[in-house]
C-alpha cells in the first residue's frame, strides 16, 4: 500500500489519514486546509480584551480586578514554567507558563513597589526547514544515536568500576601516613550542580526620598487602578484628601494643592468636610503670608459647612481654631469651637461627649505620635472638661508655637480647662524629658491649688517612669504641701422635699478638680514607692467626691411622679411645711421637687462612677484588700444618704479578680457570699484590655473578633484600646501580630452595629507611621502587600510610612549639605 504524501513537503507519511503533515504542519487535505483557514479568521475576529487606563486618565476612577487575576512568577524554572521574565520595577528574574505570555503576572518579590506588570510575548523562531530525505536513512540515524545511549548506559552503571569520591583531606592523611607533621587540611566543599548560588546583589543605600516619592506618586495610585475599593461611597474621595493631606504634611505643597480639583468632584455632601482637611495642613505650611490668607479664607468657607454629626467635625473645626490662634486670631477661634458644639446635630448628650473626647485624644495622637494614650481611658483624669480647647493647645506645642500654646491655655475662663491643659502639656514634655522640674513649677505657680497638685503630681509619675527619680521627689513634695488646701467636705446629704426645691445644685467642676489634683497626688506616691501613704491620699479624695452629689440609693428612695409610691407622703409634707391650702399649689410644688430630683440624677452617677475609677485605679498598685473593705461598708449601710449600690456595678468583678491575684482568701469569701454565683456584667475598660492582651498574647484572633463583637463597647474607646495596644507592638518589632490582630477585627460589631471600616483605616496609618519611624518601613509595605487588605487599608498604611520617614539620612539629603 502507498503512502499518503505531503502535499507541500513531499515527505510520506506513516499515520492513516492524517488532517496534518507531522514534519512541515500543512494541510494534508482540502478539507484540512479549510478548517485551519476558517479557524485562523474565527480567532481574527474574535475582539480585543480591553486595555488598562493611560497614565494620564484618573487612576482613582478605575476599578478593575487586575492584581487579583494576575499569574504569580515563580522563582525557580519548573514543569509548566519555563517562560523567563524580568520585573521591570525591581528586576527580578522569574518564570510563567507560556500561556501566560503577553498577560498580566505578579512580581515574585514579595516587597516590589509595583508588582503587577505585562509579561512579554513569546519569541517566534523560524522553524528550519527540513531536506527531503527517505524514511530508511531518517530511521538508520535514530537507531545509531538510541544504540550509543544505551551502550554508554550499560557501561556507566554496570561495567564501570570507579573509585568512590574521596575527600582530600583523607587523601593526604593517606598520602602522608608514618609521617609525624601532617600537612594543613585542605577545605572540602564540593559544589553540586542544583547548589550553585547567585553571587550576592551589592545593597544601595537606602534611600528615604526616593523610596517615598515612589510610594506617592506610583504605588498608591497603582492601587487605586488595580484594586476595588470597598462598597462604601466616596472611597475616592478618601484616598484624595489622605494624600492631599500627606503631601502637605511632608512639604510637597504644590502636589497637595494639585488634589483638591478631584476632591471638587466628588459628592457634595463631603466636599467641605473633605477639602479642609489638607486646607489646613497646607496652610499651617505656606510660607507666603499673602497665600497663607487665601488658604485661611478658602478653609472657613469650607468649615462653615461641614457635615453636623460625626468625629470628624471636632477634628476639623479644632484644627482650624489652632490655625487661627497661630495668626493671632484667638476670638475667631473660639467662635468656631463654639460652633463645632454649639450646631452639632447629635442629640444624645453622652454621644456627643464621647465624639468631642475621642476627637481630642484621636486628634493629638495623629499630630504628636509620642503623647502618651493611656489604657486607663475611663478615668476622670482622662474626661478633658472642654477637650476642643485642649486639642488647639496640642496643635500650637506640634508646630512649635509654644508661647501661643501657652497663652491660649491662660485664656480660659475655667479653673478645670487650664488645669486639663496644662496636664497635657506638661505630661507630653515630661515625657520626652524636655521639661525640667524647675520649669514645671514655674509653668505652675500662678495656678489654684487644684490645678497645680494636679499637673506636678502626674508630670512625678512621668519623671519615675523615665528613671529620674531626683525630679520626681522635688515636684512630689512640692504638690504634698497643697494637701491641706485640696481636703476637707462633708458628705451629701438629701433636703427635705420643702428645701430641696429652693436648693441650689453645688457646682461639681471645683470639687471634681481637688478630687482629680489628690488622685493624681495618690498615683504619683504608689509610683514613688508609698503605698501606704498613697492610699491615706485616696481616702481623702473618696471622702471628697462623697460631697459632690446624692448616692443613687437616696435618690431611687424619693418618689418620681405623682402616682409613685411615697407620693401621698410628700404632698403631705409639702403641705404642711410650706403651708399650703389648695391641692392645686400642691401638685404644682410637686412637679418642682421632681423636677429637682431629675437634676440631681447626673451629681449621684457623677459620685458613683468617680469612685469606681478612684477604687480601679487603687487596684493596679495593690490595695484590693482596701478597696473591698471600703465598698463592703458602704454596701451594709441602712441610710439611704449613704448606701452605694455596689452589688449592681461591674466594680465587683474587678475587685474579685484583684483578691485572687492578691491571694487575699477571706476576703474573697466574703464578696463571693454577698454576691452569690454569679457578678455582674463587666463593662469595665481595664477588663476589655486585659482581655484583649491574652488574646492577643495566644494569638487567639477568632476569639479576640467575638470579643470585640459581643462587648458593646463604644467605637471611640476601642479605637484608643486598639491604638494604645497595637503601636508598641510595631515598636517593638511585632508587625505581623499587629497586623493580624487589626485584620481579624470585625466590619461592623455585632452588638452595636458600628462599622468599622474607617477606624480600621486610621489605625493602619498610625502602624505605618511608627514603622517608619523605627526605620522599618519596607518590612510593613512587604507585610501588607502579602495580606492584601482592602485597598484604602494598604493606601492608608503607605500614607502613614510617607509621613514617618526620616529623610534626614537619606543619600539626596546628604549629598545636598
Amino acid at each position: 500500500m502507498d503512502l499518503p504524501s505531503c502535499p507541500s513537503c513531499g515527505q510520506s507519511v506513516l499515520d492513516e489519514n492524517p488532517e496534518t503533515c507531522p514534519f512541515c504542519g500543512a494541510a494534508m487535505s482540502a478539507k484540512g486546509s479549510q478548517s485551519t483557514s476558517s479557524e485562523k479568521k474565527s480567532a481574527a475576529s474574535k475582539p480585543q480584551k480591553k486595555q488598562l487606563a493611560s497614565k494620564d486618565e484618573d487612576p482613582f476612577a478605575i476599578e478593575t480586578n487586575t492584581q487579583k487575576a494576575a499569574v504569580r512568577v515563580a522563582l525557580r524554572k519548573a514543569p509548566g514554567r519555563t517562560h523567563e521574565v524580568k520585573c521591570p520595577m525591581c528586576e527580578t528574574k522569574g518564570y510563567i507558563p507560556e500561556t501566560a505570555a503577553g498577560k498580566p503576572v505578579k512580581c515574585a518579590n514579595p516587597s516590589c513597589m509595583v508588582p503587577v506588570f505585562v509579561a512579554p510575548e513569546l519569541e517566534k523562531e523560524e522553524e528550519p526547514v527540513e531536506e527531503k530525505s527517505g524514511p530508511p536513512i531518517f530511521m538508520m540515524v535514530f537507531g545509531a544515536v538510541m544504540l550509543g545511549a544505551v551502550g554508554f548506559a550499560v557501561w556507566f552503571f554496570v561495567l564501570r568500576t570507579g573509585e568512590e569520591e574521596i575527600d582530600p583531606n583523607e587523601l593526604v592523611k593517606r598520602a602522608n601516613e608514618g609521617i609525624p607533621k601532617q600537612s594543613a587540611p585542605i577545605e572540602y566543599n564540593p559544589t553540586f550542580e542544583d547548589d550553585k548560588k547567585e553571587p550576592e546583589k551589592e545593597e544601595k543605600p537606602f534611600d528615604a526620598i526616593a523610596y517615598r516619592q515612589q510610594l506617592l506618586d506610583t504605588t498608591i495610585q497603582s492601587i487605586a487602578r488595580q484594586r476595588t475599593y470597598n462598597s462604601q461611597a466616596n472611597r475616592p474621595s478618601d484616598c484624595r484628601q489622605l494624600l492631599a493631606e500627606t503631601y502637605a504634611r511632608i512639604n510637597q505643597l504644590e502636589q497637595a494643592k494639585d488634589q483638591l480639583p478631584h476632591i471638587d468632584k466628588q459628592n457634595p455632601d463631603v466636599f467641605f468636610g473633605q477639602r479642609l482637611v489638607p486646607l489646613i495642613e497646607i496652610a499651617w505650611r505656606e510660607k507666603d503670608p499673602a497665600k497663607r490668607r487665601e488658604l485661611l479664607d478658602e478653609a472657613e468657607r469650607a468649615a462653615a459647612k461641614v457635615p453636623t454629626a460625626g468625629r470628624d467635625r471636632f477634628d476639623n473645626l479644632s484644627g482650624l481654631a489652632a490655625l487661627l490662634v497661630a495668626e493671632g486670631r484667638e476670638d475667631d477661634a473660639e467662635k468656631w469651637l463654639e460652633f463645632a458644639v454649639r450646631e452639632a446635630n447629635i442629640s444624645n448628650p453622652e454621644r456627643l461627649d464621647r465624639l468631642r473626647q475621642a476627637s481630642a485624644q484621636m486628634r493629638v495622637l495623629r499630630d504628636i505620635p509620642s503623647y502618651p494614650i493611656t489604657p486607663f481611658i475611663n478615668h476622670p483624669s482622662h474626661h478633658w472638661h472642654r477637650p476642643e480647647w485642649i486639642t488647639v493647645t496640642m496643635l500650637l506645642l506640634a508646630h512649635n508655637e509654644d508661647e501661643k500654646a501657652v497663652a491660649w491655655v491662660r485664656r480660659a475662663d475655667d479653673d478645670r480647662v487650664r488645669a486639663d491643659a496644662l496636664l497635657a502639656y506638661s505630661r507630653w514634655k515630661a515625657r520626652l524629658g524636655e521639661m525640667t522640674p524647675d520649669q514645671l513649677i514655674e509653668l505652675v505657680k500662678d495656678e489654684p491649688p487644684a490645678a497645680k497638685t494636679r499637673i506636678l503630681a502626674d508630670a512625678a509619675s512621668f519623671y519615675i517612669l523615665g528613671g529620674q527619680q531626683d525630679s520626681a521627689q522635688k515636684v512630689l513634695d512640692i504638690a504634698t504641701t497643697q494637701l491641706d488646701q485640696l481636703t476637707g467636705g462633708t458628705e451629701f446629704q438629701m433636703p427635705s422635699a420643702a428645701k430641696l426645691i429652693d436648693y441650689k445644685l453645688p457646682d461639681p467642676s471645683p470639687l471634681l478638680n481637688r478630687v482629680l489634683a489628690l488622685s493624681a497626688l495618690a498615683r504619683g506616691q504608689a509610683a514613688a514607692g508609698e503605698e501606704d501613704q498613697a492610699w491615706k491620699t485616696l481616702r481623702e479624695a473618696i471622702t471628697l467626691t462623697r460631697s459632690i452629689g446624692p448616692t443613687p440609693s437616696a435618690i431611687a428612695a424619693r418618689p418620681q411622679d405623682q402616682n409613685d409610691p411615697g407620693a401621698d407622703r410628700v404632698k403631705a409634707e409639702l403641705r404642711e411645711q410650706l403651708e399650703l391650702n389648695s391641692d392645686n399649689d400642691v401638685r404644682i410644688r410637686f412637679n418642682a421637687y421632681t423636677k429637682k430630683i431629675d437634676e440631681l440624677k447626673p451629681l449621684a452617677q457623677l459620685r458613683i462612677k468617680t469612685l469606681e475609677a478612684l477604687f480601679s485605679e487603687a487596684i493596679l498598685w495593690g490595695q484590693s484588700v482596701n478597696v473591698w473593705q471600703e465598698i463592703q461598708s458602704r454596701i451594709d449601710e441602712a441610710d439611704e444618704n449613704l448606701k452605694e449600690p455596689y452589688l449592681q456595678s461591674a466594680i465587683l468583678t474587678e475587685v474579685k479578680a484583684a483578691l485572687e491575684a492578691d491571694s487575699a482568701t477571706e476576703q474573697l469569701k466574703e464578696l463571693n457570699r454577698r454576691t452569690g454565683a454569679s457578678l455582674p456584667a463587666r463593662e469595665s475598660q481595664l477588663q476589655f484590655l486585659a482581655e484583649f492582651d491574652r488574646m492577643i498574647e495566644s494569638r487567639d484572633f477568632l476569639k479576640l473578633a467575638e470579643l470585640i463583637n459581643e462587648s458593646g463597647i463604644d467605637r471611640e474607646r476601642l479605637q484608643l484600646s486598639l491604638a494604645d495596644r497595637l503601636i508598641p507592638l510595631v515598636e517593638t518589632g511585632e508587625f505581623k501580630l499587629a497586623v493580624d490582630a487589626l485584620q481579624s477585627l470585625p466590619r461592623r460589631i455585632r452588638a452595636t452595629r458600628m462599622d468599622l471600616t474607617v477606624m480600621k483605616e486610621e489605625l493602619y496609618y498610625y502602624l505605618g507611621r511608627r514603622a517608619a519611624k523605627i526605620g522599618q518601613p519596607q518590612k510593613m509595605q512587604q507585610l501588607v502587600t502579602k495580606q492584601l487588605p482592602a485597598a484604602m487599608e494598604e493606601v492608608s498604611v503607605l500614607a502613614g510610612i510617607c509621613v514617618g520617614l526620616d529623610v534626614s539620612n537619606s543619600p539626596a539629603t546628604t549629598a545636598s549639605k
